[in-house]
């Protein structure tokens, strides 16, 4: 029983490596650092209840004993290890969480636009941009208004 939540644990675990995403609820979902950490929490299943399943076994062969006897004393090890590590895959995504439709510009979240005002452009400077400049905001005619052909900028209507 406890080796299907191991394999369960282990698949979802790499669903979430690959995807970068840990969704919790429908409208909770872990994403970033955060995701890929609880994948490798939930990853890491097999190998940590292997690794101290071994140490147990060589803890019991030093004392003398026969593991094979023992096995059955000490299967709760994997039942603990499953617990310990899906609890500590939640108590990384739960405050982590976040809800998807709820993104920067949503109703009752204001974009960050930054500087809302700019210092004036200086019209000596000869590395201005043409859009900088406030007597040729679109930067599409020459400087001293004169029209390459001659004519005047903007042109006269008729």
């Amino acid at each position: 029983m406890c080796c299907f939540v191991e394999i369960a644990m282990t698949i979802w675990g790499i669903v979430t490596l690959a995807t970068g995403k840990f969704t919790l609820a429908k409208n909770k979902i872990v994403t970033g650092g955060p995701a890929y950490s609880v994948g490798v929490i939930l990853t890491a299943t097999f190998p940590v209840a292997f690794g101290l399943g071994l140490v147990v076994g060589f803890v019991i062969v030093a004392q003398g004993g026969n593991p094979q006897e023992d096995m059955l004393k000490y299967a709760w090890i994997d039942a603990v290890v499953v617990l310990a590590l899906l609890g500590l895959a939640f108590a990384v995504a739960i405050p982590n969480a976040k809800d998807p439709n709820q993104q920067l510009g949503a109703p009752g979240q204001p974009w960050n636009t930054g500087p809302t005002s700019f210092p004036p452009a200086d019209p000596n400077n000869p590395y201005q941009s043409p859009h900088t400049n406030p007597q040729n905001p679109f930067g599409d005619q020459p400087a001293g208004g004169q029209q390459p052909g001659g004519g005047q900028w903007p042109p006269k209507s008729s």
